[in-house]
């Protein structure tokens, strides 16, 4: 079985099936953001945690404590709207379509590796309340996962590429999560090395974690 596996996992991947995987994942996308603007009340008012983040890039607006433990990742992603004076209302839509985008370029990493399943993992996780509910949340829990999921999904190619883009995620990841990026980028380090043999792949997600340390 297992050498099946290893078959079907080798065997040429159709470009055709490629290009229809690829716009699988663009209609969980779609949908996701299509739940998240129907399911999801947007019009609350921030909580304390995120108005902790939302007000370090809000024209006008003190800001709030900025506690040690918290990262400037999510101020990040809420800049581009926040910045420019929109109400509440109109970043939270900003954050339902980023993340919508985002988890379908997450999972997108792993189509060489589970092909027409990348899809319907995406859909599986883009369909829990949780990614529902944080998907338009100023928070970092979401974009966490979704930068793991990315990291994970090239890690697991092996090849030096991948593993310097994953090592980028794992950055990305740090940004708004560190203690979440240094277990994920420690599990990958030990995990890439006990199966490339190869250090200089283990290094390099230790440096894209060390780099938001």
């Amino acid at each position: 079985m297992f050498e099946a596996t290893i078959r079907r996992v080798a065997s040429p991947f159709r470009e055709g099936d490629s290009a229809a995987t690829y716009r699988a994942l663009a209609g969980v996308s779609a949908i996701y953001l299509i739940a998240q603007l129907l399911a999801v009340p947007l019009g609350r008012w921030w909580s304390w945690d995120e108005a902790g983040y939302v007000s370090q890039v809000t024209r006008g607006v003190p800001a709030a404590v900025f506690y040690p433990w918290q990262s400037r990742g999510v101020s990040f992603l809420v800049a581009p709207a926040s910045l420019i004076g929109l109400p509440s209302l109109a970043v939270r839509v900003w954050l339902a379509v980023l993340s919508s985008v985002a988890i379908g370029l997450a999972f997108a990493t792993w189509v060489p590796t589970l092909r027409r399943a990348a899809p319907v993992a995406a859909l599986l996780f883009a369909g829990s309340w949780i990614a529902l509910f944080y998907g338009s949340e100023a928070m970092p829990n979401l974009w966490s996962a979704i930068f793991g999921v990315a990291a994970t999904g090239l890690v697991v190619r092996l090849d030096r590429a991948s593993v310097m883009r994953g090592a980028a995620c794992l950055a990305c990841m740090g940004l708004v999560r560190l203690p979440d990026a240094v277990l994920l980028g420690a599990v990958l380090a030990v995990g890439v090395v006990a199966m490339s043999r190869r250090w200089s792949l283990g290094l390099l997600l230790v440096a894209g974690v060390a780099l938001e340390i």
